[in-house]
């Protein structure tokens, strides 16, 4: 009797709880969508963050375990330089020693690095949805191999010799391109600048410590050049029992946040969908056609400034004094000195100013790649007619053309980081590296001497010298071009976040 009137009573008091919550119900249906949109998302992120305090994700990689693999990287990218300064350095002994006739030095290397160019992408899409871990050490061990094979071919197969030597270039160009990616996914975005600045810097250190390491080893084993290629198999064997030790393949999705698309994601299963879906994204084109007028800039100048204040000396005869023996690397060797010391300098900029003001405006990395190409272009046209003037001065032009064009590196990579979702990076770093080695490596080759072939029909009585610096002209335009494409796509940005910024405001106002 008593539980009877004590479920009446309940039933009689949940009868005001109920006419409540019918009330609260109709008044939510009345409700804006914008408003139960903005609702629902305040309390997904409040529910994402209350995951990200209380869960760990298995697949994190502790900090320390990260920078040793970044390290790691730049480890792989020594051996790769040592391989490709001793490989051009002996070429020739090599021709000679294979008894080839009809093709000169210059068009091996150039057919060389343009099909290791159209080569290396085929095989990063091939391995782009396999194991960052197990790819590496598969690629090191066959490099090993390789490597320490290709030295025993014997004098009747020596295309036989480039095809396996291309095989190795193209290996490693796959492997150490996904680097940035790697970087990504292993440091949250407030550390990835520094961390994306710092790997460029050590890339140019490794790139001056295989010269200094392989000019001996070429001088040593000048006539045995099969001693020289034995060097890199045992680089690659150390460089194979540090990623087995050392690499760890990092979580799927990067340290990004990334909204749940499990349902898209069963439509990507291949390169060519991704593909599909970054040729509609308008801000990764525009990207990518200034990221190319940039690297054909970048390449260029740094094939064709040395050679250009070389020949000014030979037709003007300009007596300068001689710091090497028969003055043939005189121009090389300041020209390097000057890229090496403007690169790091830029490169710190470009780094520290992309960290710093990002907070406060995410189109500084469009701004500062706009700028740098702006300013570049007008030092470098001073630089290519004022070396018959004063060679001195041409090398402070070329100086600070340097210095600006490399600050746009690090903005660079965190674009291509950032403009894509992390799905869809592989297939975007991808596509990037074809047409960016294309352009950078053999591209300005072919447009120089066509565009010097030209000039010179037109007019057969000019001189070589200015013959290539009419052809070199050229250069100031294509990065005024990138500037612009830059500008407009930090001007997208702004753009964006104002209508990003809008809904918000209306709401506030009401």
């Amino acid at each position: 009797y008593y539980l009877s009137c004590l479920f009446s009573i309940f039933s009689y008091f949940g009868f005001p709880f109920n006419f409540f919550n019918l009330f609260r119900h109709y008044k939510e249906s009345k409700q804006s969508p914008q408003e139960t949109d903005i609702e629902r998302n305040v309390i997904n992120e409040e529910q994402k963050d209350e995951q990200r305090v209380e869960t760990k994700d298995p697949h994190q990689i502790s900090y320390i375990r990260a920078v040793l693999m970044v390290a790691l990287f730049a480890y792989l990218h020594f051996v790769a330089f040592v391989d490709q300064y001793i490989f051009v350095a002996i070429l020739p002994v090599i021709k000679q020693d294979y008894h080839v006739v009809g093709y000169t030095s210059q068009f091996i290397t150039l057919g060389y690095l343009g099909t290791r160019v159209t080569l290396s992408p085929f095989i990063s899409c091939a391995t782009s949805r396999c194991d960052r871990k197990m790819v590496t050490c598969i690629g090191l061990f066959f490099y090993t191999l390789l490597s320490l094979g290709c030295t025993f071919i014997p004098q009747q197969g020596f295309w036989l010799f480039m095809l396996t030597r291309l095989f190795l270039a193209s290996m490693a160009e796959s492997c150490l391109s996904t680097v940035p990616l790697v970087i990504a996914d292993l440091f949250y975005p407030d550390q990835r600048t520094r961390v994306l600045g710092f790997y460029t810097c050590t890339k140019s250190v490794c790139c001056m410590l295989a010269c200094l390491f392989g000019t001996p080893v070429v001088e040593l084993a000048s006539l045995h050049w099969h001693y020289a290629l034995w060097t890199t198999p045992g680089l690659g064997l150390l460089g194979l029992v540090l990623a087995i030790i050392i690499m760890k393949d990092p979580q799927p999705e990067g340290m990004d946040e990334v909204e749940n698309d499990s349902e898209d994601t069963e439509l990507r299963y291949s390169c060519f969908s991704d593909l599909k879906q970054l040729l509609s994204n308008c801000s990764f084109l525009t990207y990518t056609a200034g990221a190319l007028c940039y690297v054909f800039v970048y390449g260029a100048k740094n094939s064709w400034a040395h050679q250009l204040v070389k020949k000014t000396r030979q037709e003007l005869l300009i007596e300068t004094q001689c710091l090497t023996t028969g003055c043939s690397y005189d121009d090389n060797l300041f020209y390097g000195i000057i890229k090496c010391v403007t690169d790091l300098i830029g490169l710190l900029l470009g780094m520290e100013f992309s960290k710093r003001y990002k907070k406060w405006t995410p189109k500084i990395d469009a701004v500062l790649c706009g700028i740098g190409l702006s300013v570049c272009a007008p030092m470098l046209m001073a630089f290519i007619f004022f070396p018959g003037f004063n060679i001195p001065i041409a090398y402070v032009f070329v100086a600070i053309s340097g210095a600006f064009q490399a600050i746009c590196q690090v903005p660079l990579l965190n674009m291509k980081l950032n403009i894509v979702s992390p799905k869809l990076r592989e297939t975007a770093n991808i596509f990037h590296q074809f047409f960016s080695k294309l352009l950078g490596t053999v591209g300005h080759i072919f447009f120089v001497q066509l565009v010097s072939a030209e000039i010179q029909q037109i007019s057969p009585h000019a001189t070589k010298l200015s013959i290539m610096q009419y052809s070199l002209a050229f250069l100031p335009l294509v990065a005024v071009i990138g500037s612009l494409l830059f500008f407009i796509m930090a001007y997208c940005i702004k753009e964006k976040q104002i209508m990003a910024e809008e809904p918000i405001a209306v709401i506030s106002q009401k």
